[in-house]
């Protein structure tokens, strides 16, 4: 009886658990970004730097302005009368990045009363360019290519805390199947050993053993009774790790979907395609790519601010005279009375001290840039290449751990038959069950190491949010 009942164990316990699935890992990893708080708190982050970004342009919108004055004064002459007018005009201005500025301006004085009657019109165009301070891209446009860089590194870091969940969630995930598989183990084994204590107790009672017997079945009973309790407690523990990332009711049920058991090797990239995607794709190495651009962009402006103001200026005002024969704006139109100007402003400071200080500052935080990446690009190819080989090292210690299971079984089963031949004791054939256990549970925890180290080289690789279907814009 003790034979069989331990074979059919044996071979129960080999199979993967039957519990009843209710989601599956790719589900419950895509309702983790959903719903998730922290991630929820990143994306939110994402979506304000990103707006930043578009307010940054806000200094190159063209401007429409519109004013209106009522002006009551008296003129500063002897026996003058008290002159009423309405100045009015209206405008646009545009500044470009590239260190334009261009101006249409209309304005108009109407005399309302006084020693001269109608009103005085001009139509202004203005332009103004710098050629050296303030000038081109890296004069006028620093601050919205400064918050471009920064809104696409908080989208990396966004994307960096996103598989950092994802990692979560695989190892939470099977770490409940894990739980689940323990379970039924403990399960068995507390069965296994309750059966053995009432047969242990029947055979007494008939006098085929000594009364002595009883005392190793009890405390094997008693220890996988203890077992179990263990197994209940790290299952909840398991449970709730898995809601607490989903941000779900800590009582809710979730029974992964997926089986934990590895039948052949995980899919994994050979070594060189891992590491040339990860320098790639992985968010922290593109993070600090990115933080060298903003050095870059940053040297490049003080470069442009220490050089001397030299700017062109051009306009060219039409205008309308009151008194005129022909009405002020016609007069405009007609182009009769032009005012033109053009010139240069030039000012250079007299001490280049502050000026070289700030270019050398911002020099050095391109050097400290550049070097913080390099150190990354290494972390990268070392972290990929520990995983790789640890997942190598997995898959070989699996087959082992297997190994070790038939093993465990054959012992079991050659110690039931010395037993049964009256050769072994109820003691050695306990502890063999014991070691058929181990071997088990041990086989399911490298399955579940695999498993999250394969995460984890996806995350490495900066493709673990795609193989969830999940895509960050």
């Amino acid at each position: 009886m003790i034979r069989t009942l331990a074979i059919a164990l044996a071979l129960a316990l080999l199979m993967p658990g039957t519990a009843a699935a209710q989601a599956g890992l790719r589900d419950i990893g895509r309702d983790a970004a959903t719903n998730n708080h922290g991630i929820l708190a990143d994306r939110a982050g994402l979506d304000a730097r990103t707006a930043s970004a578009r307010a940054a342009r806000r200094a190159f919108a063209p401007e429409l302005e519109l004013t209106a004055d009522y002006v009551s004064d008296l003129p500063g002459f002897a026996e003058s009368t008290r002159r009423r007018r309405v100045d009015y005009a209206g405008g646009v201005r545009w500044r470009t990045p590239y260190g334009s500025v261009a101006e249409v301006t209309a304005s108009a004085t109407e005399q309302l009363a006084g020693t001269l009657s109608g009103h005085d019109a001009t139509l202004l165009f203005a332009l103004s360019q710098s050629l050296l301070d303030g000038g081109w891209r890296s004069g006028a446009f620093t601050q919205p290519a400064l918050a471009d860089v920064d809104a696409e590194i908080q989208r990396q870091l966004y994307l960096a805390a996103l598989n950092s969940l994802l990692v979560d969630v695989e190892a939470a995930y099977w770490e409940l199947a894990f739980a689940d598989a323990d379970l039924a183990i403990k399960t068995r084994s507390r069965d296994r050993a309750q059966v053995q204590f009432e047969a242990t107790q029947e055979n007494i009672r008939r006098g085929l053993l000594a009364e002595a017997d009883i005392f190793v079945v009890e405390e094997n009973l008693v220890f996988f009774e203890s077992q179990l309790a263990r197994a209940r407690q790290a299952r909840l523990t398991a449970q709730r790790r898995l809601a607490r990332l989903l941000a779900a009711n800590t009582e809710s049920p979730y029974t992964p979907a997926d089986a934990l058991a590895i039948d052949d090797r995980l899919q994994i990239p050979a070594g060189p395609d891992a590491v040339a995607t990860a320098i790639e794709r992985n968010p922290s190495l593109i993070s600090e790519t990115l933080r060298v651009r903003r050095a870059q962009i940053a040297l490049a402006f003080e470069d442009n601010r220490a050089l001397p103001q030299l700017d062109l200026r051009a306009s060219l005002a039409l205008n309308g005279l009151a008194g005129a024969d022909d009405p002020t704006w016609a007069q405009v139109f007609a182009g009769e009375r032009v005012d033109a100007r053009a010139g240069v402003v030039f000012s250079v400071p007299l001490a280049w001290d502050p000026d070289r200080a700030a270019v050398d500052r911002a020099s050095s935080d391109k050097r400290a840039a550049l070097e913080r990446l390099a150190e990354t690009e290494s972390e990268v190819r070392f972290s990929v290449a520990d995983l790789l080989t640890a997942l190598d090292t997995g898959h070989e210690r699996l087959a082992l751990a297997r190994r070790l299971v038939k093993l465990a079984e054959s012992k079991l089963s050659a110690e039931v038959d010395k037993y049964e031949n009256g050769i072994s004791t109820l003691n050695d054939v306990v502890r063999f069950q014991r070691d058929l256990d181990s071997s088990l549970i041990g086989a399911r925890r490298i399955e579940v190491d695999l498993r999250v180290t394969r995460a984890r080289l996806s995350a490495a690789m900066g493709t673990l949010h795609l193989e969830y279907g999940l895509e960050v814009r």
